[in-house]
């Protein structure tokens, strides 16, 4: 879960990864599913946590395959 207060935070984060947020679901806390380029979700995890103060954590849930714009 994600307070609400870091959401938009969070939001921007998976967008400067090079991802998309692709849901959230709203509640005492929000849930955010994001889809991020496997070879920075590592990166993406530590960083929500450090800005989290740890109180965010990221899980992998799947992948999915989606074509992207090539630079």
């Amino acid at each position: 879960p994600c307070p609400y207060a870091l959401l938009e935070r969070i939001k921007n984060e998976a967008a400067s990864f090079g991802g998309a947020v692709e849901d959230v679901k709203y509640g005492e806390a929000a849930s955010v599913r994001a889809l991020l380029p496997e070879e920075r979700a590592g990166e993406f995890a530590a960083r929500i946590l450090d800005i989290s103060a740890g109180s965010v954590r990221c899980a992998e849930t799947g992948a999915e395959e989606r074509a992207v714009r090539v630079r």
